[in-house]
């Protein structure tokens, strides 16, 4: 358990849970420099990006409404990978972990189905791309890291001043 509290009983000042979270922030971005993880981001903006249109979005629709479980889910769209808020970062990776199967359907029938060649190509290779050892293992790096930061995130980004005294991070 982390706590924002150190030593015995002292709480951290404001500047001191800042200042420990910029350094948090610096380790975390310079991790998104190494390739497999930088290369990861990129794919996923471009899956995002790939999904806008109204007709592919369409088409992301018809494959969560095809699972039972996803139809059920309040998630229902992509969301974009915000390379400034750490909260939008993790419900950008989060979601897409949760419409995985879906995307992965919607793309395979994009890829195979439709007849633009330039639609159909670039849903093959978002197709691939994510199948890759190299992808999966590294959302699944992002996730971890996210969720691990995700309490302080959302504590620090709050718009109440002090809402972080007495906050406890498990």
């Amino acid at each position: 358990m982390i706590s924002i509290e150190h030593e015995i009983g002292q709480e951290l000042t404001v500047k001191e849970l800042v200042d420990g979270f910029a350094k948090l922030k610096d380790i975390v971005s310079s991790a998104c420099t190494i390739a497999v993880i930088r290369n990861c981001l990129g794919t996923l903006e471009s899956i995002h990006n790939f999904f806008i249109y109204p007709k592919r979005q369409n088409a992301l629709q018809d494959a969560i409404n095809e699972d039972e479980t996803l139809r059920e889910s309040r998630l229902k769209k992509l969301k974009k990978y915000c390379k400034t808020k750490w909260v939008e970062q993790h419900e950008s990776v989060a979601t897409y972990l949760h419409l995985k199967p879906a995307v992965i359907r919607a793309l395979d029938v994009i890829s195979t189905t439709w007849k633009d060649p330039t639609t159909s190509s670039g849903a093959f290779q978002l197709l691939s791309a994510i199948k890759t050892a190299n992808f999966q293992i590294s959302m699944h790096i992002l996730s971890s890291v996210h969720s691990l930061t995700l309490s302080l995130s959302r504590v620090l980004q709050s718009k109440k001043p002090g809402s972080w005294r007495g906050y406890r991070i498990s």
